[in-house]
């Protein structure tokens, strides 16, 4: 993107330009001239121009070159050209980074009738003027101000290059008549007699057009700081960040007030997913049919309401959103961090939802897990995260979606499980063994199986190391009841005690593996 200024002798041009590349890290372009050897402070070759000898003008003036008719300088008889390189000038308009140039007004128009109508919104040609009537007067306290280098004593009214001032105001009168009657090749007029004022009202101009965020000098990917997100928020207009609470997008004021450091916090919403813990260990097939495996994976992450806090277990992992709703820009990522606050009570962000990508809308989902042996009540709107933003080498072409253009789960209250089957040829043609009735049914015995003999197991040890107590009390109370009752209450109490007993070694099964399983699991922790 490239950004052109012309106007008048001390205007404010190259101050201008300095602040651009200074405060917003714009790179410009270095023209080339045949202006004499002999030159003011700071013009060094190859950093202010590329000087050519007047010998060897016809090296810029050719249709390589963006040129205006050559002046005459100062008492010399030389044309002096001054020139821009077309090639570097089409670089600039059709780069990612920001890049900006002074021009007298002749190259300001010829820039424009050559690329402004096929930039597409990628050139900006401003003319940058006085707010006051360009008198003599006027001109010549510029002049003494701001052109020392002219200066020959230190009676600067009386002492000063009359010939050079005459040429200066001359060019100046001309730069404005030239402008005036080629008013549709600019973009933009702006006016003022200070140069903070010009700058100020460039600012206002050129930052909403911006395709790229002003970074640090050198321009090197990394994160945000809160000063940068601000300027997403409040200045860019184009590809701009957004943040939404409850639907209601949020004033600069506001948004201001959730950053902290270089972070976003996000705050819990009221709805969450609990994975549910069944009695059978679930099977999930990703290969089963959709309607299919929608309905599984709904019922095993049940949707629950939490606007009177949610207990977290021990260990226990959710599915969570944030309350705010963000719109990313496509040169900028984010990572879903915790909170150090929150990461002292035992709960942590887990990693796998966790990168926010270019180009998303909608709100920011994360898991939350207990880390702890303790329980721990949450509630909605606690900033339990935080969204780190982080800017890339080139914007995102495209952003971050299904095919259908946008995510499922981004208009929800909390994200149901993502779309893995959408063209997935792989999974579309692949074998389905969860639709084999008879192994899921053999599966599913099989745990519960190995389950009661765990427990029968368990119950008979125990019934063993206390036998002579058992059989004193079964002879004492329950054979004289079972033989005195009639025949269907004994067939009713032998089926309720198969059913308790089926119970009871099923329920003390599943809690010995369960033990086992945390002691492993332990021990392997320790040994990490």
């Amino acid at each position: 993107m490239l950004f052109v200024l012309a106007g008048p002798s001390y205007v404010g041009k190259k101050t201008a330009l300095s602040h651009f590349m200074k405060l917003y890290s714009f790179s410009s372009i270095i023209p080339y001239t045949t202006k004499p050897v002999k030159r003011q402070s700071g013009e060094v070759e190859g950093i202010k121009y590329h000087y050519v000898d007047q010998d060897n003008a016809t090296d810029i003036d050719n249709d390589a070159f963006i040129h205006d008719r050559p002046f005459r300088y100062k008492n010399n008889g030389d044309q002096i050209i001054y020139a821009y390189k077309k090639s570097d000038i089409e670089q600039a308009i059709n780069s990612y980074s920001n890049f900006i140039i002074h021009a007298s007004v002749g190259n300001a128009i010829n820039i424009s009738k050559e690329y402004r109508a096929k930039s597409k919104g990628h050139l900006y040609i401003i003319f940058l003027d006085y707010s006051e009537a360009l008198t003599e007067e006027f001109f010549r306290k510029r002049f003494i101000k701001m052109d020392s280098q002219y200066q020959n004593g230190s009676d600067l009214e009386n002492n000063i290059d009359e010939e050079q001032f005459r040429r200066r105001f001359a060019h100046a009168k001309k730069e404005r008549s030239v402008y005036s009657k080629n008013t549709k090749y600019f973009d933009e007029e702006i006016k003022g007699d200070q140069p903070y004022s010009i700058c100020s009202s460039l600012e206002n101009y050129i930052l909403p057009k911006l395709m790229v965020m002003p970074t640090s000098p050198d321009r090197i990917p990394g994160p945000l700081s809160d000063d940068d997100i601000m300027y997403m928020i409040e200045k860019r207009l184009k590809d701009k960040l957004l943040i939404k609470h409850k639907e209601n997008t949020l004033s600069a004021s506001e948004s201001k007030k959730i950053l902290s450091g270089c972070a976003i916090q996000l705050s819990l919403s009221s709805t969450i997913r609990i994975i549910k813990r069944p009695l059978i260990n679930n099977y999930i097939d990703m290969a089963q049919d959709e309607c299919v495996l929608d309905s599984k994976l709904s019922s095993i992450y049940k949707e629950k309401n939490i606007s009177l806090g949610y207990v977290l277990k021990p260990d226990e992992t959710i599915l969570c959103s944030s309350v705010e709703s963000i719109t990313m820009p496509h040169d900028i990522y984010g990572l879903v961090s915790s909170k150090f606050s929150y990461t002292q009570l035992g709960l942590s962000i887990e990693l796998g939802t966790s990168v926010i990508q270019p180009g998303h809308e909608g709100k920011i989902h994360f898991q939350i897990k207990n880390n702890t042996a303790n329980s721990i009540c949450i509630y909605p709107e606690i900033q339990v995260a935080q969204l780190l933003l982080f800017r890339t080498v080139q914007p995102s072409s495209a952003k971050y979606c299904d095919k259908t253009g946008t995510h499922g789960y981004d208009k929800e209250s909390v994200s149901p499980i993502s779309k893995f089957r959408d063209d997935n040829k792989e999974l579309a043609n692949a074998k389905k063994p969860g639709k084999n009735f008879i192994k899921s049914v053999a599966g599913a015995f099989r745990n519960q199986m190995v389950e009661a003999i765990v427990g029968i197991l368990f119950t008979c040890g125990i019934i063993v190391t206390v036998a002579t107590k058992a059989e004193a009390f079964l002879k004492t109370y329950i054979i004289p009841i079972f033989n005195s009752s009639p025949i269907l209450i004994k067939v009713m109490l032998i089926a309720i005690g198969i059913w308790l007993f089926s119970h009871l070694f099923d329920f003390i099964g599943r809690l010995l593996i369960s033990f086992v399983e945390f002691v492993i699991r332990k021990i392997r922790e320790r040994i990490r």
